[in-house]
């Protein structure tokens, strides 16, 4: 294709060629849950629910810090869940499971598994938290990253 009759073209071809570009393409909230429910056995709109819960506290403590806190916070949190934390107790009431221990087990899983992925695919996982969240995530020195969607909208500007 002629540059003068789409002249982004080759712009859009190599982010498409990126191997990043087709990791969060796929990473979406979606299959996020279905790798949580088949770590957790969880079912349903419950594992949604925790990890939506989970993303949201995370972007709290984040703050203007920037993404490259994820994988601290996570650790953190990670380390401090137990039936009394405040996270615990919201995802206990917004999914109506009683028994506390199982609810603090599937939310370690789910901080377990979002930590994972920050590291495996840190673009991916910044892209579903910016969208899932609606959240700009900004990293630590302070510019804004986008994920494909983003890049690829504004190709077309």
């Amino acid at each position: 294709m002629s540059s003068s009759v789409f002249p982004r073209y080759n712009e859009i071809l190599n982010c498409l060629n990126n191997p990043i570009s087709h990791i969060l393409i796929v990473l979406n909230l979606e299959n996020l849950v279905s790798m949580f429910t088949q770590k957790s056995g969880l079912q349903g709109t419950a594992a949604t629910t925790i990890i939506t819960i989970i993303m949201h506290y995370v972007m709290q403590q984040i703050g203007k810090g920037g993404f490259g806190k994820l994988t601290s916070v996570l650790s953190d949190l990670g380390a401090n869940l137990n039936a009394e934390n405040p996270l615990v107790k919201q995802i206990q009431e917004k999914t109506g499971i009683e028994d506390s221990q199982k609810v603090t087990g599937y939310t370690q899983q789910a901080v377990d598994l979002i930590k994972q992925e920050s590291i495996a695919n840190p673009e991916g996982i910044q892209s579903l938290f910016k969208n899932v969240v609606g959240a700009t995530v900004v990293d630590t020195g302070g510019e804004v990253k986008k994920g494909i969607v983003d890049r690829i909208k504004g190709l077309f500007r």
